[in-house]
């Protein structure tokens, strides 16, 4: 039975995982190419949070994988998955399709110095392994009827990187090799030379019908050993193979991990509420304001500022009787029958404490607005500012609010 299941259903992100494979390896040392499979999508033991330790299996039809990552040129070679800075980019993805099944992609590395040693081991076959990072959008739970066993497959999935790694998980895919004719052949797990086991001589009982026994002689040692019964040697264990099995046991193990991650994770959650939501920060701000204002209640009256020097008055003192409103376009200006009688030039050099000096307005400028007011009637602020050129506009708002400041201006009811 089939039962459809999405990727890490309490998490929205896509699950992530990774897969390695192995096989001999020919590269193209001019273009510093080497073309792998990098899945062949066999059922292998993968952690995948948030579904924790799970029999995986990949669909290889081309309506499974989503391939536009590593077509588009730009997917990364990484070591062994590693993203903690460029120097662990080695190469880029330059090519990639399915074909029967397989994956396969070209792979063209980089010639930075830091890359040239993983270069090299792939060029003298040291290095045989690929591992492909791919997130799983949707998984199908199936049974496997053999063994009773369920089995995630992922049947919309995209691989994102190519890692170079050097332990392998599924043999059935790798880095390919060439033959003398350039033609390209399918990756092979790398055989181990072995010893074919002895076979069994133990001497057989005479049938009936055979001639009689040759007779009996002394045996000599050699003889001895033929005549004693066989035990066929042990095969040497594949080390790839015990490096599976010990990984894929370390990943079995890591359900108490994430078991301990939700915990935590959950601790400091309620630590967040206890300590920084609103029900508890909003009293202390309040307690904090009636002990600032207890504190004023009883502090004594501040004495008022002295002014020794008319230059370092207060600028809140001086123009508190003042009127404060807006410049709008359409202000309308007039001048001040008051206006002080010093004229622009005596104003500017006064101390800035007293009247600060406009940004960009000299007396010149100040003076072509003032004379640009009519003597009677009034000019809205726009039209007031049209009468300039063009290079002394920027400033002019400012200039009129300091002739309505110092009272060369004033503003008409509109």
């Amino acid at each position: 039975m089939t039962q459809p299941a999405e990727a890490g259903a309490d998490d929205p992100a896509p699950v992530i995982a990774a897969r390695a494979l192995a096989a001999p390896a020919t590269v193209d040392a001019a273009a510093r190419t080497v073309e792998v499979i990098w899945s062949t999508g066999a059922r292998a033991r993968n952690f995948v949070p948030p579904l924790g330790p799970i029999l995986e299996e990949l669909d290889m039809s081309a309506a499974a994988v989503r391939m536009d990552g590593l077509r588009g040129g730009r997917a990364p070679v990484l070591d062994s998955h590693r993203r903690g800075g460029s120097h662990d980019v080695l190469g880029r993805v330059i090519a990639a399709r399915i074909e029967a099944g397989r994956g396969y992609a070209t792979l063209k590395f980089s010639r930075a110095q830091d890359v040239e040693p993983v270069w090299q081991r792939i060029a003298d076959g040291t290095l045989q392994s690929i591992s492909v990072g791919y997130r799983v959008h949707r998984y199908e739970q199936i049974t496997d009827p053999a063994t009773g066993q369920t089995v995630h497959r992922a049947v919309d999935w995209e691989p994102y990187e190519i890692s170079v790694v050097p332990i392998p998980v599924d043999p059935a895919a790798a880095i390919r090799g060439e033959d003398a004719q350039g033609s390209p052949l399918p990756g092979v797990e790398p055989a181990l030379s072995q010893e074919p086991p002895m076979p069994e001589t133990t001497p057989a009982a005479p049938a009936a019908t055979e001639a009689p026994p040759a007779p009996a002689t002394t045996p000599t040692t050699t003889e001895a050993e033929r005549a004693m019964p066989q035990t066929p040697p042990t095969p040497p264990a594949d080390p790839a193979a015990e490096a599976i099995r010990a990984e894929r046991d370390r990943i079995a193990d890591l359900g108490p991990v994430l078991a301990a991650r939700r915990a935590i994770g959950a601790a400091a959650q309620a630590r967040a509420r206890g300590e920084f939501d609103w029900a508890r920060i909003i009293p202390r701000w309040q307690a904090l304001w009636s002990e600032l204002r207890a504190m004023r209640a009883h502090a004594a009256e501040p004495l008022p500022r002295p002014h020794p020097q008319p230059s370092l008055m207060d600028h809140t003192q001086l123009f508190a009787a003042w009127p404060t409103a807006i410049l709008q376009p359409e202000t309308l200006l007039a001048h001040d029958p008051a206006a002080p009688t010093m004229g622009l030039a005596a104003a500017l050099s006064l101390p800035a404490a007293i009247h600060p000096k406009p940004d960009g307005a000299t007396a010149t400028r100040l003076a072509r607005l003032l004379a640009a007011v009519p003597q009677t009637g009034s000019i809205s602020a726009q039209a007031l500012r049209d009468t300039l050129p063009l290079g002394e506009r920027m400033p002019a708002g400012r200039g009129m609010l300091w002739l309505l400041k110092t009272g060369f201006l004033r503003v008409m009811p509109g």
